[in-house]
């Protein structure tokens, strides 16, 4: 029960403060981003080549809605799925575009 209240403490304490680094992202976590999360239209063609050519159609789809996504995309799934390669390519794709 010491561990819960710590946690729950903690938890207080990130959803209180405004003005640290990550409170947009912190305030998304818990629930008080102010609606559902925004996407782009993904269009049907895909405005990006895979700079991995051995990602599954999921990996694929998985970056299509990260690259969409104006805040936070979740990428998740068991363990050896290929989320680490999914991630890799993502950060290559918004390398290629300019974006940080």
């Amino acid at each position: 029960e010491v561990t819960y209240k710590r946690y729950r403490h903690v938890l207080g304490d990130l959803r209180d403060a405004k003005e640290c680094p990550g409170s947009r992202l912190v305030s998304l976590l818990l629930g008080g981003g102010g609606g559902l999360p925004h996407f782009r239209p993904i269009p049907e063609q895909r405005a990006w080549k895979p700079i991995n050519g051995r990602l599954n159609k999921s990996q694929m789809e998985a970056v299509d809605l990260a690259l969409a996504a104006s805040d936070l995309a979740v990428i998740h799934g068991p363990p050896g799925t290929g989320k680490t390669t999914t991630v890799v390519e993502l950060i290559c794709q918004c390398v290629a575009r300019g974006e940080k």
